[in-house]
């Protein structure tokens, strides 16, 4: 029986042993919804997998669903990175769930999230603005457009000229994966007051967040919410981050926009470290706020792919003002101070 996956060569049910059986059948990519069911009835078998309850509700051949259930399976999808599911199943809740005063907001976040997700970045961010009309009080898609605060649109053209020499990091690894600015992208002073405008900040809403980032938790203030922070980024984004990144990356500087940033803060009686991870960004940049001499450890540690060929993971420590520029893709993590 085919699995979920059309590059699977066998049923794996999603626990990697390969058999079918109660509650996954393992039956997605080549066979329809009534195959699959004709199959496990035939060998005497019942599945429960998302695939098969969400499309069973979307075909009408599953018992009377209802808005919980289908909340509940977009999410599960979306957890299970069957991220085209999550935007068919949400589709289905607009359609169905669209009587006046019915708040929707979740569901248009969820939609917009897992079209990013797909890489969809631009019909992503529709989405969420189309969501804010229906619901403008949803404070999960205010959240999200406010990336429309950042700078974005035409700057610097992509070439060198003018702009903040950079040094390749030297594992074979990073080669045309990683860069790091010779010289600050924000002045050391701005980074100072930014430190202080972000403690400040905190002492007066509650403190530092921690449950913006599901998959990594981080420590951390989104820039948006910090003027002074906000507007040093804008200005490093438009005349040196993103004519970088363009030259570096050979991408054109009007479509790079900012998803997300934020300021984290490492401390020993708080987080102290980053796990190992890659960043949903096509590009992720870190500036460094603190001086080196202010603290022990630290640092980004990018995981060597293949340790014999490329050598050992490489550990980079960035300086106050400067920035280490990178693939999102890259694996990589914070290193414990």
């Amino acid at each position: 029986l085919p699995a979920h996956d059309d590059d699977s060569d066998g049923g794996d049910n999603g626990d990697g042993d390969g058999d079918s059986r109660d509650g996954s059948c393992s039956g997605g990519g080549r066979l329809c919804l009534k195959e699959r069911k004709e199959y496990l009835a035939w060998i005497g078998k019942v599945c429960t997998c998302t695939l098969c309850e969400a499309e069973g509700y979307l075909q009408a051949e599953g018992p009377e669903c209802t808005r919980a259930v289908m909340s509940a399976l977009a999410q599960k999808s979306f957890d299970d990175e069957e991220f085209s599911l999550t935007c068919e199943i949400c589709r289905w809740m607009l359609s169905r769930y669209d009587d006046p005063g019915v708040a929707n907001g979740s569901v248009w976040h969820q939609y917009g999230r897992a079209l990013i997700n797909m890489g969809e970045w631009d019909k992503g961010y529709d989405i969420f603005r189309q969501g804010a009309k229906d619901d403008p009080s949803s404070a999960e898609l205010l959240e999200a457009l406010e990336a429309d605060k950042y700078f974005h649109g035409r700057c610097k053209s992509n070439n060198d000229e003018g702009l903040p020499s950079v040094r390749s990091l030297g594992p074979t690894f990073l080669e045309g994966e990683a860069f790091l600015t010779e010289f600050p992208v924000i002045s050391e002073d701005s980074s100072t007051n930014i430190l202080g405008a972000c403690e400040a900040y905190a002492e007066s809403n509650k403190g530092w967040t921690t449950t913006r980032h599901y998959a990594v938790p981080t420590t951390d203030i989104p820039v948006h919410q910090i003027p002074e922070a906000l507007s040093c980024l804008n200005e490093s984004l438009e005349h040196k981050i993103f004519p970088l990144i363009a030259a570096r990356f050979n991408q054109k500087p009007e479509n790079l926009r900012v998803h997300d940033a934020f300021v984290v803060k490492y401390s020993m009686d708080g987080q102290r470290y980053l796990p190992v991870h890659t960043d949903q960004s096509h590009f992720s940049a870190t500036i460094g706020l603190n001086a080196m001499g202010e603290y022990e450890g630290g640092g980004v540690e990018f995981i060597s792919p293949n340790k014999e060929q490329d050598g050992d993971n490489a550990i980079v420590k960035v300086r106050k003002g400067q920035a280490l520029i990178f693939k999102g893709s890259l694996s990589h993590g914070g290193r414990r101070i």
